[in-house]
């Protein structure tokens, strides 16, 4: 549903936000005048971040299906798809995240052996079987990581459980991270909108901006754990919030077994509709409708959206810059096949050069549920 823009050129393209009226005011000419102050603009520097996927496909088994248009046509569709597939995903979980590229932490008692214990569930989404995991102390945005790099070989997805090849250097509390993924994710929602606020003078630098100077760079949160506010007087909250600032919220933004929860709270005051994306006429989401403060707002379900947590949002402040499609086929060389030169083998290339932008981040607010 995020709004799309293939403009993300060079290594810095320039972001600005809304952020401060003029100072220059006043009940006379003269004091109006004396009021001027030097321009308050800022602007975020967006660097495309890049993911990957490769499919291999052995050079003799492609002859022999060329020789059936049907079965190669189904064969390549298929990698075509499958490697979308997989950088899709990586780009769908990214845009909720923090640079740092942390798919999950490890629950507190969490290892047993080779068997490791999500500290929240709902992250299972964010592990393939086969998947490559290394781990750290910390979530990628700092430090490094540690000696452990070991295979998944079962998936609990009921249990939010993950089995590796060995449980070796795995600990609880750390996180957990797809090999070389550490520290390269995109500014996501986690990064525009962060839990704790910046302050001045403590060295903040988000994308090249101190947010110190007002919270209208970085938004809006609400405990609603410690508050023990249920999930409607959450939204409700934080529709208030964001409209005094001047915003108008669009949308919530939810995990699907949090979604399945308020729809049991609202009963039978639930009424539901259809939202359409930005960019796709033929793709919509069924969505719980709630009254907000300065009109009705759309509760889409996101399986990406990390569970316990709500994005309230003005959707149309939110964009999705990129050098080209995302992800799109790699044919610099001018086919969609290139022949691996040590192997018998060709390989289908997929790439995304991404970022994520927020032109106004106090009409959006995050929301921790209980």
């Amino acid at each position: 549903m995020i709004k799309k823009e293939k403009n993300l050129q060079g290594r810095n393209t320039p972001l600005v936000p809304w952020f401060a009226n003029t100072a220059g005011r006043g009940a006379t000419f003269s004091s109006a005048q004396a009021n001027v102050t030097p321009d308050q603009t800022k602007a975020f520097l967006l660097t495309p971040k890049k993911t990957y996927g490769i499919q291999t496909f052995d050079m003799l088994a492609m002859l022999a299906a060329n020789s059936d248009d049907a079965t190669f046509l189904k064969q390549t569709t298929d990698a075509v798809d499958a490697v979308a597939r997989a950088v899709g995903r990586d780009v769908a979980f990214k845009i909720w995240r923090n640079f740092g590229g942390a798919r999950g932490r490890i629950a507190v008692g969490g290892v047993a052996g080779a068997v490791l214990t999500l500290e929240n569930p709902g992250d299972i989404v964010n592990f393939e079987f086969g998947m490559r995991l290394r781990q750290s102390t910390t979530d990628g945005t700092s430090g490094a990581l540690g000696a452990g790099n070991q295979t998944i070989v079962g998936l609990n997805r009921r249990a939010g459980t993950i089995t590796l090849s060995a449980g070796t250097n795995f600990l609880a509390q750390d996180y957990l991270f797809m090999d070389g993924d550490f520290g390269l994710g995109c500014n996501g929602v986690a990064g525009w909108i962060p839990t704790t606020a910046p302050t001045v003078g403590g060295g903040d630098s988000f994308l090249g901006v101190d947010r110190a100077a007002d919270s209208r760079l970085y938004g809006q949160y609400l405990d609603a754990a410690t508050l023990n506010l249920s999930t409607e007087e959450a939204i409700g909250q934080m529709d208030v919030q964001i409209s005094r600032e001047g915003g108008k919220v669009s949308h919530v933004f939810i995990n699907p077994i949090d979604f399945g929860d308020f729809r049991n709270q609202l009963s039978s005051q639930a009424i539901y509709d259809k939202a359409a994306s930005a960019d796709r006429a033929n793709v919509s989401f069924t969505v719980l409708k709630y009254a907000g403060v300065k009109g009705d707002i759309s509760i889409v379900s996101d399986a990406d959206c990390p569970q316990k947590q709500l994005l309230v949002s003005q959707l149309d402040t939110w964009v999705l810059k990129s050098v080209g499609e995302v992800p799109h086929i790699s044919n610099a060389n001018g086919d969609s096949w290139v022949q691996m030169s040590a192997e018998d083998s060709a390989e289908l290339r997929q790439a995304a050069y991404f970022e994520v932008g927020c032109y106004a981040p106090a009409y959006n607010g995050r929301v921790q549920l209980a």
